[in-house]
């Protein structure tokens, strides 16, 4: 496909986050005497963010993650250390830019973009990244999206918002784009038919794009 290019969502969709987020939500809410099961903890935070599902706590226990942020802060350092990237994801980067197809970054992390990308080893397999850092509206708002299209004379025919959460898929419509849904085995997130396509291994991408 010509001039195609692939706008990566990271936590959940590159790196494998939840592997620290739903351990450290966990640790964090049973120090607050509110014990949670992961797989309840997993299903919130796809729902929609970290931040949403700990404003909804909040509202039904009175347990407030945003009140103690540093405790929350170190308990996903500490686990932080050890997150890996998503199964295949540094090999479909590679074969995605071996068919001419590029790749950018949208994310809702900041700081620690860079890091994490330097650690899992993915930083050169992407063009460009906008992080929380730029400033940008948070998803479904599409202003991080169409700033790239627009700095890198991405066309919006040929580009695609690739990601985990409904969220992504929301704002990928609202910039004008298809969203593709990584939906790997046993996540909650549901099909609405709305995704140009879904896949349960990122390495189904380059198939999609072939000749």
């Amino acid at each position: 496909m010509p001039n195609t290019a692939l706008i990566w969502d990271l936590d959940g969709t590159l790196i494998d986050s939840y592997a620290c987020i739903v351990p450290a939500l966990r640790q964090f809410y049973a120090e607050k005497g509110l014990p949670l099961e992961e797989a309840e903890i997993l299903r919130g935070v796809l729902s929609a963010t970290v931040l949403d599902y700990a404003r909804d706590l909040e509202v039904r226990t009175g347990i407030s993650l945003t009140a103690d942020m540093a405790r929350y802060g170190e308990l996903r350092s500490a686990l932080e250390r050890s997150v890996r990237p998503v199964p295949r994801a540094g090999e479909t980067l590679r074969a995605l830019a071996a068919a001419g197809i590029r790749s950018f970054l949208y994310t809702h992390r900041g700081s620690s973009t860079a890091e994490m990308l330097r650690r899992t080893g993915l930083t050169d397999l992407l063009e460009a990244a906008v992080t929380a850092e730029d400033g940008f509206p948070r998803k479904p708002d599409p202003s991080g999206l169409l700033w790239l299209l627009d700095r890198f004379g991405l066309d919006p025919a040929h580009t695609f918002y690739v990601g985990d959460r409904q969220l992504d898929m929301d704002c990928a419509a609202n910039a004008g784009l298809r969203g593709i849904l990584f939906r790997p085995s046993g996540s909650p997130v549901p099909v609405t038919g709305r995704e140009a396509a879904v896949v349960a291994d990122l390495a189904e991408l380059p198939a999609l794009f072939a000749g």
